[in-house]
């Protein structure tokens, strides 16, 4: 079985595309250049929300959940890749208990071997 790909979106030279995102969210421009505003970020009382140009090819992960507006300066051909969904705690949880107890037990069997002294 095999995952379902995000659909491709088109966009003509001189449009724009606004979009609510999540953390986490990977955009990828299969074609074209688009300026990326990305979703503002809060410095003290200072808004902060610097546009980055995506050239076709490139992937761009969006670091905070938000509006993210995408400015084509040519036709474009992109995908919006939503996030993985976060583990619950208790899985997150369990496994990091089960690493603990797996690295303890490597360490107990080398402890547990007869030292070697000399060469032999």
């Amino acid at each position: 079985m095999s995952a379902a790909h995000p659909p491709i979106q088109h966009l003509a030279a001189g449009r724009s595309l606004q979009f609510w995102a999540a953390k986490g969210s990977t955009l990828h421009l299969l074609r074209g250049k688009v300026y990326l505003m990305p979703a503002p970020r809060w410095l003290a009382d200072t808004m902060l929300q610097e546009p980055q140009l995506l050239l076709g090819g490139s992937a761009q992960r969006l670091h905070e959940s938000g509006w993210v507006v995408l400015y084509a300066v040519s036709a474009v051909e992109l995908q919006l890749c939503p996030a993985a969904p976060a583990k619950p705690w208790r899985l997150r949880a369990r496994q990091g208990l089960a690493g603990v107890l797996l690295r303890l037990a490597r360490q107990l069997v080398l402890l547990s071997r007869p030292l070697r002294r000399g060469w032999q």
